[in-house]
């Protein structure tokens, strides 16, 4: 197993902007990475991503809270808009 540290596993734009400690774990069984998620599941600070035998670790700092919060504040806000009333969006037709 090989360690790269400051690597990307999966893009994320809204990580990039916030600088998200991360390290990437090469050559992964899966049966590792379940036993981390059942290890690790209580605790909010980390998070697992697996591809192809690549185990990316994040930890999610404040601002990645922080930003997390204020989009699940937005879609809470959109959805009780459009239980409430009729949203109608429009757009110019392109021809």
């Amino acid at each position: 197993m090989s360690v790269l540290s400051e690597t990307k596993l999966l893009p994320s734009r809204i990580a990039d902007a916030i600088e998200v400690p991360r390290v990437l774990l090469s050559g992964v069984r899966w049966e590792t990475y379940q036993h981390l998620l059942q290890d690790y599941t209580e605790r909010g600070a980390v998070h697992f991503a697996f591809h192809r035998g690549d185990l990316e670790i994040t930890t999610i700092t404040f601002a990645h809270a922080r930003v997390q919060q204020l989009l699940s504040l937005l879609v809470s806000v959109i959805n009780e808009y459009q239980t409430t009333s009729h949203l109608h969006l429009e757009r110019e037709r392109i021809s």
